[in-house]
């Protein structure tokens, strides 16, 4: 099963998709995952993560830092992947991709076929403007066509618009 997790930043997708995890992983069985693809840049990125890991302490998740989404899985494991946003820009820019949008959804219909379940979060609604950088908005096309994608081939998608959201399914 996949699931998506879509909305914008501090919409309690994180919340929200953590707590949907853990209710998976009492069916699977195996291995509760939080696969980070973060790359810390600034204090700023410090502290969202730091919040990240509080957020999910207790909760029986095991983290694994890959920008690039890289995990063996097995076929029990729950896998909860944060975020989409960040791997579609790791990939095209640190990793150069030739087509980020594609090395993305390959890396994310491995992990459906290898594990028991995916939650993939990701920020939606992004919109490039006219002055942006040819790259932002090479960036944003990319992310939204593997977000349109991910929302076609998902089981179940939520969409948050704010912490009201975090009722999980």
């Amino acid at each position: 099963m996949m699931g998506v997790v879509i909305g914008a930043n501090g919409s309690g997708k994180s919340t929200l998709a953590e707590a949907w995890a853990v209710r998976l992983r009492a069916d699977a069985g195996g291995r509760l995952l939080y696969l980070a693809t973060t790359v810390v840049a600034d204090a700023d990125g410090q502290q969202r993560v730091a919040r990240h890991r509080r957020q999910r302490q207790g909760l029986g998740f095991l983290t694994v830092e890959s920008p690039t989404a890289e995990l063996a899985v097995g076929p029990s494991d729950v896998v909860l992947l944060e975020d989409v946003s960040n791997l579609v820009a790791n990939l095209m820019f640190a990793d150069r991709a030739a087509d980020p949008a594609r090395a993305a959804l390959d890396r994310l219909a491995e992990l459906r076929r290898a594990s028991a379940h995916l939650i993939a979060v990701t920020i939606g609604g992004l919109v490039p403007q006219p002055d942006h950088w040819d790259e932002t908005r090479d960036y944003l096309a990319a992310l939204e066509s593997v977000n349109t994608a991910l929302v076609r081939a998902a089981d179940q998608v939520i969409e948050t618009s704010g912490p009201e959201s975090e009722a999980a399914p």
